[in-house]
C-alpha cells in the first residue's frame, strides 16, 4: 500500500498496486498497453530459437481473459519471417510492429498492421505490410494512436528518418503518396533523428530525438520545439503534448562541495518549459493523459502524481488512463 501524498493535515488515502508478471516464455519485452488491458511485445517460446510477438489479453477482448496470444495466431508463420515482434496497440486494438530476418548478417525488418477487429459482433482480424519507403531494408510500425495514425521509423540510405501512415486509407499503389515523411515545417527538411524510437499521441504529435542530447516534439506542418539535455529513448507525450523524458543537469554532491552529473526524470510542458519531477537520479519512461508520469528512481518504479507533484504509487511499466 502506498500513501497519496496530500496537504499536511489532509487524510492519507491508501493507493493499492499489484505487479502481475505477464505469463511469456523466455520474455523480451513489453511494450505498449492500451485502455483495454491488453499489452503487446515480444517473447522468445524456444531459448535458442527466434522473437515471436504477443499480444497479452488481460479482461479477455479476443478470448480467455490473461491469455497470452502469439503474432502467428494472425499471421501464420510470420509470412515467411523469422521473428517478429509487436510494439504498439491502440485502444482499438490495432497493433503494428516489426517482422524481422537476417540476409548475409545484415538485419532486415519490415512494418505490419494487425486490425484484431475487436468491436465486430463477428470479428475477422486482418493485416498488412507498411508500404517501403524507397531504399529502405529496415523500417516498422513503432506506435499507433487512436486515431490509426502509426509513426514509422526508417533506416533509409543509412540515414534515421520516420514517416506518418493511416493504413485505413491505403490502397496499394505508389508507396511514395501513402506516407508523410516528418519535416521541419521552417525548412521543409526531413528530420534526422539520432533513434528510432518514436511515440506520437492523439493530435499526430510525434517526440523522438534528434542528437544525443537533444529531444524534439513535432506538431506536423506547424512546428518543431526542441526539448534540451534529453538523455534517452523512453520519451513519451500525452494527448494535451505534455512530453516525460528524462533531462541531464548539474546537481551538488551528498557532501555540498561539488557537482556532478546526474539524468533526472522531467516534464516538457505544452508551454516548452522543462520541470524536473525530483531532486536525485531519476529517468521518466511513460505519461497517461491525466499527465502523471512513469518513472525509476535508485531501481525502483514509481508513478508521479500530476496532481500533487509527489510520488504516489510505483510498479507501472507502462501507463493506462
Amino acid at each position: 500500500t502506498i500513501f497519496n501524498a496530500g496537504t499536511a493535515d489532509a487524510q492519507q488515502v491508501p493507493v493499492e498496486y499489484r505487479i502481475e508478471r505477464i505469463p511469456v516464455d523466455d520474455g523480451y519485452g513489453s511494450y505498449d498497453i492500451n485502455d483495454l488491458s491488453m499489452v503487446v511485445g515480444g517473447q522468445r517460446p524456444d531459448p535458442s530459437g527466434s522473437r515471436v510477438g504477443y499480444i497479452y489479453d488481460y479482461l479477455g477482448i479476443v478470448g480467455a481473459p490473461r491469455t497470452v496470444h502469439s503474432l502467428d495466431e494472425w499471421i501464420p508463420n510470420l509470412d515467411g519471417w523469422s521473428s517478429a515482434v509487436c510494439t504498439g496497440i491502440n485502444d482499438a486494438g490495432q497493433v503494428v510492429g516489426i517482422l524481422q530476418d537476417t540476409v548475409d548478417n545484415t538485419t532486415i525488418g519490415k512494418g505490419f498492421y494487425l486490425d484484431l477487429d475487436i468491436f465486430s459482433a463477428t470479428p475477422t482480424p486482418t493485416w498488412q505490410y507498411l508500404p517501403t519507403p524507397s531504399n529502405s531494408t529496415y523500417f516498422y510500425g513503432r506506435r499507433i494512436n487512436n486515431a490509426g495514425d502509426v509513426i514509422v521509423p526508417v533506416l533509409q540510405d543509412g540515414v534515421r528518418r520516420a514517416y506518418l501512415f493511416k493504413p485505413t486509407n491505403y490502397t496499394p499503389h505508389d508507396p511514395a503518396t501513402d506516407y508523410e515523411v516528418l519535416t521541419d515545417p521552417d525548412t521543409g527538411s526531413p528530420l534526422l533523428l539520432d533513434s528510432l524510437s518514436l511515440t506520437l499521441n492523439d493530435s499526430r504529435q510525434v517526440v523522438g530525438k534528434l542528437g544525443s542530447r537533444e529531444g524534439f516534439r513535432l506538431t506536423p506542418g506547424v512546428v518543431l520545439e526542441t526539448i534540451p539535455f534529453c538523455m534517452f529513448d523512453d520519451i513519451a507525450i500525452n494527448d494535451s503534448g505534455t512530453v516525460a523524458f528524462t533531462f541531464r543537469t548539474e546537481m551538488a554532491s551528498n557532501k555540498g562541495k561539488k557537482t556532478r552529473q546526474v539524468n533526472v526524470a522531467a516534464r516538457f510542458d505544452i508551454q516548452g518549459n522543462v520541470q524536473l519531477l525530483n531532486d536525485q537520479a531519476s529517468n521518466s519512461f511513460d505519461i497517461n493523459q491525466s499527465g502523471d508520469i512513469g518513472m525509476s528512481v535508485l531501481n525502483s518504479l514509481y508513478l508521479h502524481h500530476s496532481n500533487t507533484n509527489e510520488d504516489v504509487g510505483y510498479g507501472l511499466l507502462s501507463l493506462d488512463d
